[in-house]
């Protein structure tokens, strides 16, 4: 159970990191499927599930979070911030 626990977290892991390439790249997010596949030609294994377009929304959602978390935590902190408006 352990190993098939760590096989998975390892596949989710990677699909995270696919669809932070997307944004990062400022890609349409219907590439996330053919990105995978791929891949998948140069034998990176990325699991049987979780790979489809379906998927994308999740994790884009799931990394919006994490960063909105963190600039939010980061903010909290600090004694002073500006906003600059053009």
């Amino acid at each position: 159970m352990y190993i098939i626990r760590q096989q998975s977290e390892g596949f989710i892991q990677k699909l995270f990191k696919n669809a932070y390439f997307l944004i990062k790249m400022n890609l349409p997010l219907h590439h996330f499927t053919p990105l995978n596949e791929f891949l998948e030609t140069y034998g990176i294994e990325l699991g049987l599930h979780y790979k489809g377009n379906d998927v994308i929304r999740d994790l884009v959602d799931s990394i919006g979070k994490v960063i909105e978390d963190e600039f939010l935590e980061i903010l909290s902190k600090s004694s002073y911030f500006s906003i600059l408006i053009d």
